[in-house]
């Protein structure tokens, strides 16, 4: 059957449908939420929000991570390893939550929150490391109708008690963001204790120093990578605030930032649904069916990604007010960084694969500082367009970077073709030409966009898969 429980196209049908309901209540509430909150309250909340993102990164040091290599290394006994780092994960957290209310006093001046929210950040931040290591258990082991019910249980569950408590808050209250700080607290933290009892319970194992540092030496480069790439994805906005750009510019930027962000999601999707098949074949070294599968994969996403160029101008007009519709030509240049992701995703999946995440950390490090030295350059001279530019060489850099390093590997040979992830480049660079050529031509831009995603549709019918 196509649609089996296992499949290429259920794996990536699940993670799409949770992915669209995810999009689709974000889209419709945000708005709503803004309108409740005030400007004052929600940057508020923004700034609680850029807190327990740094923190995710680091509250568990690294431990739990490993699944994508130990259901391998260890898969006699992987049950046992999936607990052992769990545990050892929760055990990180609560010593990070330990050692930052000892340092309470100290850190205050940065967090400028008070001690009861202090404490919620550390405990929300912990239930975000048992359901994320739920989510690559489950992508990893296939199970992505599971992922799929959590994630839209705890989109539809966020949002509406969220509206409950903003609406019961008391008016005059400084402190109304904590409304839907909790709102989205709550049901986070309830899930994960009943899903941290639901995979733990399936084969207890306690304290295992070789699944523990099997844990460490993946998950503390990746902890490193994940804050660089923290960096990497926010010093534009921050730098450009601190050149003193004016604020409506920021604005406009961001905007189009989170606008092209949909394809990112779309992309992270994809790359979910993509990468346990990739390893899979990996393992068993068929090199050939990887190659189809990347034929595959690139033609897919190469066509949403110009689809999405072809069609962005029309729909920026829908969705932004006129003062937005300045920034409107910096959409290609946005996209690109996407389509550089997407690019240098190849290399990294498949350093991940061999464990080689100080390579990783590297990279991102690398990324980053060069990203902070670009936008010193470019923004003072063009503005939102020098850090558009700034990010797209960054990320750039980043894939040809980790696209040197494994082709150099003598030992673990790099199996996958680059030669489709070429030509999709250049056919998205062809796209972004058509998007500034035919900017006033909108009929000729939609048709091609309409023509392409035909093409997709039946080649993906013929095939009777995605990848």
């Amino acid at each position: 059957m196509i649609f089996n429980s296992k499949s290429a196209n259920s794996q990536t049908a699940f993670n799409f449908i949770s992915t669209i309901v995810r999009t689709v209540i974000s889209i419709i509430t945000l708005p709503l939420f803004a309108d409740m909150l005030g400007t004052v309250q929600f940057g508020k909340y923004t700034v609680y929000l850029s807190w327990y993102n740094i923190l995710t990164c680091i509250i568990a040091w690294g431990c739990g991570q490993g699944i994508q290599t130990g259901m391998y290394a260890f898969k006699n006994d992987y049950k046992r390893f999936r607990s052992s780092i769990l545990l050892g994960g929760t055990c990180m957290c609560f010593i990070s939550s330990a050692i930052g209310l000892v340092l309470f006093s100290v850190l205050s001046q940065y967090f400028k929150l008070p001690i009861y929210v202090y404490l919620l950040l550390f405990v929300e931040s912990t239930a975000s490391f048992v359901i994320g290591f739920s989510n690559i258990v489950w992508i990893y082991e296939k199970k992505a109708l599971k992922n799929m019910v959590v994630s839209l249980i705890i989109a539809v569950s966020t949002m509406l008690l969220s509206f409950v408590f903003l609406l019961n808050w008391p008016a005059n209250s400084q402190n109304l963001y904590l409304g839907r700080v909790l709102g989205i607290a709550l049901p986070n933290i309830l899930i994960a204790i009943f899903i941290w009892f639901s995979i733990f319970s399936e084969q207890p194992a306690g304290y295992n120093k070789k699944y523990w540092l099997y844990s460490f030496s993946f998950g503390i480069p990746t902890m490193i990578h994940m804050l660089s790439h923290q960096v990497l994805t926010s010093s534009d906005r921050i730098m450009m605030d601190m050149f003193k750009l004016p604020e409506s510019e920021i604005g406009i930027y961001g905007f189009f930032y989170s606008f092209v962000t949909m394809l990112m999601t779309i992309l992270n999707t994809l790359n979910n649904s993509w990468v346990p098949f990739l390893y899979e074949d990996l393992n068993s070294k068929d090199y050939t069916k990887i190659n189809k599968r990347v034929n595959n994969y690139v033609q897919v996403f190469t066509i949403l990604t110009c689809g999405f160029i072809l069609l962005a101008r029309e729909v920026s007009y829908y969705f932004a007010d006129s003062e937005y519709w300045p920034g409107i030509p910096i959409i290609p240049i946005l996209v690109l960084v996407v389509y550089c992701t997407f690019i240098y995703q190849f290399p990294v999946n498949y350093e991940f694969y061999k464990g080689k995440t100080r390579i990783i950390a590297f990279g991102t490090i690398t990324a980053a500082i060069l990203n902070i030295v670009l936008n010193i350059i470019m923004i003072p001279s063009w503005g939102m367009y020098g850090a558009a530019i700034a990010t797209v060489i960054s990320y750039a850099i980043l894939a040809i970077i980790h696209i040197i390093i494994v082709n150099k590997w003598k030992e673990d040979k790099y199996p996958l073709t680059f030669k489709p992830i070429i030509i999709g480049l250049l056919v998205v660079l062809i796209s972004s030409i058509i998007y500034y050529a035919l900017k006033d031509y909108w009929l000729i831009r939609w048709s091609i966009g309409a023509l392409l995603g035909c093409y997709l549709l039946v080649s993906v019918t013929k095939r009777k898969s995605i990848f």
